[in-house]
């Protein structure tokens, strides 16, 4: 619309598990919609699996 938001279907909201508060990221050539606590949780997650390998190579201060 004019003031630059993007409408999604309520089908899709519900499909996507989306909530009022989003994360919107541009991923290369495509668009992700992430619910906001979601991505959290996924980052977090994330963080996480990356600390234990960059442990597990010894890998310091990247």
């Amino acid at each position: 619309d004019k003031a630059g938001r993007i409408a999604i279907p309520q089908s899709l909201r519900e499909y996507a598990g989306l909530s009022k508060d989003c994360v919107v990221l541009g991923i290369t050539k495509r668009l992700e919609i992430w619910d906001s606590d979601a991505y959290k949780a996924w980052i977090e997650s994330t963080e996480a699996e990356f600390a234990a390998a960059s442990e597990a190579l010894d890998i310091q201060n990247l």
